[in-house]
């Protein structure tokens, strides 16, 4: 657990004690300068920021992006999250600018390490990696999992929804999954 936090004063029965709050429990979250909301709402639904983490390039260790997971109750178990049936969201925000070719790559290993097969949603799975674009510093791309489709944002572009519960799953599973490409990101959008 993140050690940052913020210390409320309390006075009870003539004693003063300071109590620190966990991060999480702030107003909104920020990491490397990046501030993402407490709370959202999607389909009519309040989501609270379950956790935020930073993704590094594994050989040059440059700082890619930050990514935030709203849910509509905290969770810290993956495989919970990724089975729900509940609203969530997923927003990753560039902190450099990346070419296309890069964010496929990356998005092509995560999805094969982390599902067995792709089989079963390879025309969402196409769809989805065509929607990429090359991003630059302060773009976002935003996903929200509602009922049985994902609602896709690139750089503030609304793409046409992908409906498929097993693409859902599929998706999460980049960077909620066993084998995540940066294990940090994933344990701190996991609120760890």
């Amino acid at each position: 657990m993140r050690t940052i936090g913020r210390v409320i004063s309390v006075v009870t029965m003539g004693f003063f004690m300071a109590i620190t709050l966990p991060r999480h429990d702030c107003l909104a979250g920020t990491l490397k300068g990046i501030t993402m909301p407490d709370a959202v709402t999607v389909a009519g639904k309040t989501l609270v920021l379950n956790g935020m983490g930073i993704r590094q390039a594994t050989i040059l260790k440059v700082k890619v992006y930050v990514m935030g997971l709203y849910l509509e109750q905290k969770s810290s178990d993956a495989d919970a999250i990724v089975n729900s049936p509940q609203t969530k969201r997923l927003v990753v925000h560039y902190i450099r600018e990346l070419k296309q070719a890069d964010v496929l790559k990356a998005l092509k290993e995560s999805f094969t390490a982390n599902n067995t097969t792709l089989d079963n949603v390879k025309a969402e799975y196409e769809k989805f990696l065509g929607y990429v674009s090359d991003m630059k510093k302060d773009d976002e791309m935003v996903l929200d999992f509602v009922e049985n489709r994902v609602d896709i944002q690139v750089a503030g572009q609304k793409k046409e929804p992908i409906t498929s519960d097993a693409f859902q799953k599929t998706l999460l599973r980049v960077w909620l999954g066993p084998k995540p490409t940066y294990p940090p990101l994933k344990a701190g959008i996991l609120g760890k």
